[in-house]
């Protein structure tokens, strides 16, 4: 019903893995240790967390638009100062989830391919994935396979 359902992002730097599946939860193992549920305790994903003076935004240097800049801005006006947090592709949909960072604004170009496993573990932790123009959830298995821009995030930062 062109949503994701289940999906699995590792990476081989950290040797972390995220994976979820809809209506069962998110998680995060690492090695041998148990797998946590997300968002991670202590991340609470809304910039609440007692530690966190600002909002955390993932953003990606390789692709950082005026859109994006501007979005930042936004939130710098609406809820005070920000930090960028710079990762991987997928993995900045992750860390969202996690609850490391609060949103995750993406102003360019993807493909479902590179979304649709990230989207399903952020769904399952219980943020939102919508799209920037009309703040719907992103779909998937369009006749176009180019995602529209998008923004990942818990209230109120995302939808």
């Amino acid at each position: 019903d062109s949503e994701p359902v289940l999906g699995v992002v590792f990476v081989p730097a950290t040797g972390i893995t995220y994976y979820a599946a809809k209506g069962i939860g998110a998680f995060r193992a690492n090695g041998k240790s148990p797998a946590e549920g997300l968002p991670l305790e202590g991340n609470h994903g809304d910039g609440s967390s007692e530690s966190r003076r600002c909002v955390r935004v993932v953003a990606s240097r390789s692709h950082f638009s005026d859109a994006t800049r501007e979005y930042i801005e936004s939130l710098e006006r609406d809820y005070g100062p920000t930090e960028i947090v710079n990762a991987g592709s997928a993995v900045k949909i992750c860390l969202v989830a996690e609850g490391s960072a609060d949103v995750y604004p993406r102003f360019g170009p993807t493909m479902e391919w590179d979304t649709g496993a990230g989207h399903a573990i952020a769904e399952a932790s219980g943020c939102v994935v919508r799209r920037a123009d009309t703040n719907e959830t992103l779909r998937y298995n369009k006749e176009s396979l180019l995602n529209p821009h998008f923004i990942v995030g818990r209230k109120p930062f995302a939808g």
